[in-house]
């Protein structure tokens, strides 16, 4: 046993060989035959290919394991085509794990065929001339990827096509040529990307196109932006998106929820729709709050549409809501129906530009029920054109209070990971302590510490200490003190 040094796009890697009478345990092209099914193949050094356009290794066995040991698979530079692969689990045969391995220097690094229902898994996908990864057909279910690094390929880092209920989760998707992810086809639905970290990739960081009904949650694209088309009733979570261009592109996808993401952008536009695009966005926080038609037409009018939907355990008919402009202008006043919600609330205000630009502002809006005030507040409405809604904002009052006491609500979602939300109500201006402890009784974070107006107030709290640092799973408490009003109530937070 000896070992050899490796450094690939900055990280070290350290391979054992493991040489036995002077050859390799395989020699490539390499295949497992049906012979093999149930069995683990561990590599003891790394396997080469000789020749140009030769194959990697075609796994044509059940329930097969290949466990790389560290070690690598390489092609040759110029492998182009997804028939010319490192890793090629075969049609038909399922159950194949591949893990703890190198793939660089092919046409795909891993090409996926049907009925895989694998495991990829500490796995690296480097310098590949077309993707790192790629599904090929349907069906194509619940395969998992994971802890795994797609870096540098020249098209994508994972390409997801006719594929559902696949579970890929805390991966690092780096500097690929064409984009980071593409998760794409009519039949790609219900899969679950979940936890991964998208940087630096060409174009883009993740597209979403033709797919449906897929779960995105708490990923981080940096320097990258999502594009959200013709893909429609997705729900994307607790996603950070961050680009110096636009961070989120929508096009002709209706039905998607954005729920308690950040859209930041550092130079242009946050979003940028086109007329086709319906969005809701749930608790999402904006950089810029700028948003962009792209239809090739100047000066459109524009209305914002305001929903709102007011619940305390039920839906609140007969709510009074008003909306006053930044002149204190009255200009809407209206009454929930029985479901509690007004169903579009039209403000006409701008012309958009020859540039297409459109810019939110500031509202003040007044709800009451029976000349008690739920809440009063300044919103940012988000600009829509007047032909189809291109943007939706949602205002989602949980726990709607009608009594006239101090109340603090319990968190939602609880047992939650990593961010809750803690509304409470306000009688009259207070000078208002929310404080989170441990279960020990030692100050965590001090969410709130001033005065506030009377009102429905909602803080979220990302589980971090006033530090900024993570803190670990757990039993909190959070306290409300508002006068001589003081209440706690419990929460858990689960990693």
């Amino acid at each position: 046993m000896f070992k050899k040094l490796l450094i690939i796009g900055g990280m070290i890697f350290i391979l054992c060989l493991n040489v036995q009478n002077g050859f390799a345990q395989i020699t490539l092209p390499y295949t497992v035959t049906s012979s093999m099914k149930g069995q683990t193949l561990t590599l003891t050094e790394d396997l080469q290919a000789t020749y140009l356009m030769e194959k990697g290794i075609s796994i044509m066995a059940h329930n097969f394991t290949l466990d790389g040991n560290g070690h690598s698979v390489t092609g040759m530079d110029q492998a182009l085509g997804g028939d010319h692969t490192g890793l090629n689990p075969r049609d038909q045969y399922s159950g194949i794990t591949i893990k703890n391995l190198i793939v660089t220097k092919w046409g795909d690094g891993i090409y996926a065929r049907q009925y895989m229902h694998g495991l990829i898994d500490n796995c690296y996908l480097l310098d590949n001339a077309s993707n790192g990864f790629s599904f090929a057909n349907q069906p194509n279910t619940g395969t998992e990827i994971r802890n795994s690094i797609f870096e540098k390929n020249a098209r994508f880092g994972i390409k997801v096509a006719r594929t559902d209920s696949c579970y890929i989760h805390d991966n690092e998707i780096l500097e690929n040529e064409r984009g980071g992810m593409t998760i794409e086809q009519l039949s790609t639905e219900y899969n679950i990307i979940e936890g991964n970290t998208i940087q630096d990739n060409m174009r883009f960081g993740m597209e979403l196109y033709l797919a449906k009904h897929n779960l995105i949650k708490n990923n981080v694209l940096y320097n990258n932006k999502l594009i959200v088309e013709q893909a429609d009733s997705n729900t994307f979570i607790g996603n950070t998106i961050e680009d110096s261009d636009t961070s989120l592109i929508a096009k002709s996808s209706i039905g998607n929820i954005f729920n308690d993401c950040k859209i930041i952008n550092s130079r242009d536009f946050d979003v940028v729709m086109d007329l086709g695009a319906v969005v809701t966005f749930v608790g999402t926080e904006f950089n810029k709050d700028l948003v962009k038609i792209i239809d090739g037409a100047s000066n459109l009018t524009v209305k914002w549409h305001l929903y709102v939907t007011i619940s305390n355990s039920g839906a609140i008919e007969g709510a009074i809501i008003k909306i006053y402009d930044k002149d204190n202008n009255l200009v809407v006043e209206d009454t929930t129906n029985s479901e509690g919600k007004i169903e579009t609330l039209d403000l006409v205000e701008y012309v958009q530009n020859s540039a297409g630009k459109v810019y939110s502002a500031p509202y003040q809006l007044e709800i009451s029920k029976e000349g008690y005030p739920l809440i009063n507040q300044t919103v940012d409405l988000i600009e829509n054109t007047d032909l189809l809604i291109s943007l939706t904002y949602v205002m989602n009052i949980q726990n709607g209070n009608l009594s006239q006491e101090f109340a603090l609500f319990q968190n939602y979602p609880n047992p939650f990971n990593p961010t809750t939300a803690i509304s409470y109500d306000l009688i009259r201006s207070s000078y208002v302590v929310i404080k989170i402890v441990d279960i020990n009784g030692k100050l965590v974070r001090t969410l709130m510490k001033g005065f506030q107006a009377a009102g429905q107030k909602i803080l979220h709290w990302n589980a971090t200490d006033d530090q900024g640092k993570e803190v670990a799973s757990g039993i909190y408490f959070y306290s409300l003190v508002a006068g001589d009003f003081k209440q706690t109530r419990r929460m858990v937070l689960v990693r």
